[in-house]
């Protein structure tokens, strides 16, 4: 039996109080719409479940998301959870519209140039104010910006990205 794909939205990075409020580290672009789910599941880095639980709430301050889950009443019960992740099943994802991508879909694509010479493939992405940027790593590494006028092909079913670098973009 082939098992669930679990993607990683958060990880527990202290505790908040002595209530048991979970201080999370926001791992997604949606961090809003665990809001909306009614059980927080936590895993270990092994994907072990270590905890789960009924969220009771949630508030956002900037990467930080603060949760309280029923069952996590203490905050030593709170720093037990401290390194542990928040995790999905991909098929509980929210669809995404036309040109939008979960960042799992675009790590590992291969990336060529539009003439067909290939790069290497994405291995990280970075968050920066203006645009994301695609790390590419191959016989050397380029850092792609995620810009339409560069990025002008995804195609995950054939796992390629097609790329029209800017000058100066692959020197």
């Amino acid at each position: 039996m082939r098992r669930r794909k679990l993607i990683t939205v958060g990880k527990v990075v202290g505790a908040h109080g002595v209530k048991g409020v979970l201080k999370v580290f926001s791992m997604t672009d949606f961090p809003e719409r665990l809001e909306e789910r009614k059980r927080v599941v936590f895993y270990d880095g092994e994907d072990n479940v270590v905890f789960e639980g009924d969220l009771e709430s949630f508030s956002m301050e900037g990467s930080i998301f603060m949760m309280k889950v029923k069952g996590c009443e203490t905050r030593e019960m709170a720093e037990r959870l401290v390194g542990s992740f928040i995790k999905v099943k991909e098929e509980e994802l929210p669809p995404l519209g036309e040109g939008e991508y979960y960042f799992h879909q675009i790590i590992g694509l291969k990336v060529y140039t539009r003439e067909g010479r290939f790069l290497g493939r994405v291995v990280d992405i970075l968050k920066t104010g203006a645009n994301d940027v695609f790390h590419v790593k191959g016989e050397r590494e380029y850092m792609i910006p995620a810009l339409k006028s560069v990025v002008k092909e995804i195609d995950l079913k054939r796992g390629v990205m097609i790329i029209v670098p800017m000058e100066g973009l692959l020197d």
